[in-house]
């Protein structure tokens, strides 16, 4: 009986070969014709053909298993050869960027006037790889705990700043100055701290980088629910981009242009006063945005004379980049892992495949777990270099 399908590939696993067999019997009921050698018809040859046929379609059906398990169970990315393209890698060190703005720019934040009300400034010591910004609300004090203890860990070449607004009450308001204290790692604005302000927010992010941080090689603006697989990261922007910084960088997870979305029932909503036109242009998700210090200084003097809009990461990363001719986003979202992906890595069941980010809005117990797994990996296991 053909139907039996006795498919004996080599490597091939148990289970497969089960599937295989019970996929095999659905087949039609074919019979080959005896073989004598005083006897050969036609019946031989179609018997042959039907055989051929049926062993085809096991092979098809163990490269359909195989190829499935091998893509639900491990992803391959090679990040070393994943080929990025529009901006400018350095091959020396350089100056990137000069503040040459206004007097009165520094008390302006768009359309109000700002100041830093906490302000600490890492950069006066050391040129850095990489200066981390992370927007915090003011009180999430246990999710700022939870990177500082995991991921954020200063470095030598990195640092890692939170920003956050003001207008909380007395009690919150003294907990973050003594947090300020303790830490030295709070970049505190003047203005209210609201979800329709974070593009105050992020513009502060940017004014503190081009007053107080302009040599650092790379920024990083991220918010503090989101994983960064820093051992790859370091790796990645010393390998993969260049050691010395880079012109016209910008990489993230982009989003094509988009739809403003006009229904009250959704939170994204925006008027036509707001925003009037059909279309978003094409912007970066604002969870996991790389910067070049040139990037950032062209896109904070342009913000800062353009009217405020609320939806940060399509005002600076799309509305402003637009206005600027900038098309240069890179997308890395083959870098960001999948929530599926970070619970099969926390529970140990997937292969481990090169990341830089996690998914968003990540719970402070799956950041903890992440970390502990990324943190076993050396650096070349961390980016499959090898």
């Amino acid at each position: 009986m053909i139907a039996d399908c006795q498919c004996n590939f080599p490597g091939l696993l148990l289970e497969d070969k089960i599937k295989i067999k019970e996929l095999c019997r659905t087949l039609p009921d074919l019979k080959l014709t005896r073989m004598n050698q005083y006897s050969i018809d036609m019946r031989v040859g179609i018997s042959i053909r039907a055989y051929t046929v049926v062993l085809g379609i096991c092979l098809t059906i163990f490269t359909i298993i195989k190829t499935l398990s091998d893509s639900s169970n491990t992803i391959k990315f090679d990040i070393n050869v994943y080929k990025y393209k529009n901006f400018i890698p350095l091959t020396e060190e350089v100056d990137v960027i000069s503040t040459n703005i206004s007097d009165t720019d520094y008390n302006q934040l768009i359309d109000i006037q700002f100041s830093f009300k906490n302000i600490y400034f890492p950069c006066n010591a050391t040129k850095l790889l990489l200066l981390v910004l992370v927007h915090s609300a003011p009180q999430n004090f246990e999710k700022r705990r939870t990177i500082r203890e995991t991921w954020g860990q200063n470095q030598k070449d990195v640092k890692l700043l939170f920003l956050i607004g003001s207008g909380f009450t007395q009690e919150v308001e003294k907990k973050i100055f003594e947090e300020y204290n303790v830490f030295n790692d709070i970049i505190q604005g003047s203005f209210v701290d609201s979800y329709r302000n974070l593009t105050y927010k992020h513009m502060m992010a940017l004014k503190y980088v081009v007053y107080h941080c302009s040599w650092t090689k790379y920024v990083l603006k991220t918010d503090d629910d989101i994983f960064v697989n820093m051992p790859s990261m370091k790796h990645f922007l010393t390998n993969v981009v260049s050691p010395y910084g880079s012109y016209k960088l910008l990489m993230c997870n982009v989003i094509p242009r988009t739809k403003a979305l006009r229904s009250f029932r959704s939170k994204w909503r925006v008027s036509f006063d707001e925003y009037e036109l059909k279309e978003y242009p094409t912007y970066c998700l604002g969870w996991a945005v790389l910067y070049s210090p040139d990037v950032i200084f062209h896109f904070y003097r342009e913000g800062q004379r353009t009217n405020y809009f609320w939806i940060d990461d399509v005002h600076i990363t799309g509305i402003i980049a637009n206005k600027l001719n900038f098309s240069y986003h890179v997308d890395i979202s083959p870098l960001i892992l999948s929530k599926r992906e970070v619970k099969l890595l926390i529970n140990a069941t997937d292969d481990y495949r090169p990341f830089l980010f996690g998914s968003g809005e990540m719970r402070e117990s799956n950041i903890r777990n992440l970390w502990k797994y990324a943190a076993k990996r050396t650096v070349s296991e961390h980016d499959n270099q090898k």
